[in-house]
């Protein structure tokens, strides 16, 4: 589940979500067919099943058409790539993200 929420610092207050599915037909319990696309549960199928980056920006734009406004946002290290940020900048939103925390160890070659 992809969730999207808007905070004052105080309050919180979930705004969408998106339930989020394997695009590839051997990974899914069952497959749906003749799905129309113009009706609403066919652009949430639609929506699940496509990649976790994309819905992001899907369920920003959605916010932002809607009427909500920010001047950031906030998310973690899942998202924390260029491409991610980026695309959000383009929004005209700022991003505040974790830095991922990789614990770096010396290679061992040939046994040395």
């Amino acid at each position: 589940m992809l969730p999207l929420s808007r905070s004052d610092g105080n309050t919180f207050i979930p705004v969408n979500s998106c339930l989020l599915a394997s695009a590839k037909e051997s990974n899914l319990i069952r497959h749906i067919c003749n799905i129309v696309k113009r009706t609403i549960a066919g652009k949430r199928i639609a929506l699940a099943q496509s990649k976790v980056a994309e819905a992001m920006l899907t369920l920003l734009d959605t916010a932002v058409f809607s009427g909500l406004s920010a001047d950031y946002v906030l998310f973690n290290c899942w998202f924390a790539n260029l491409a991610q940020i980026t695309a959000i900048k383009s929004r005209n939103m700022d991003v505040i993200a974790m830095k991922r925390y990789v614990i770096c160890q010396p290679m061992v070659r040939n046994g040395i």
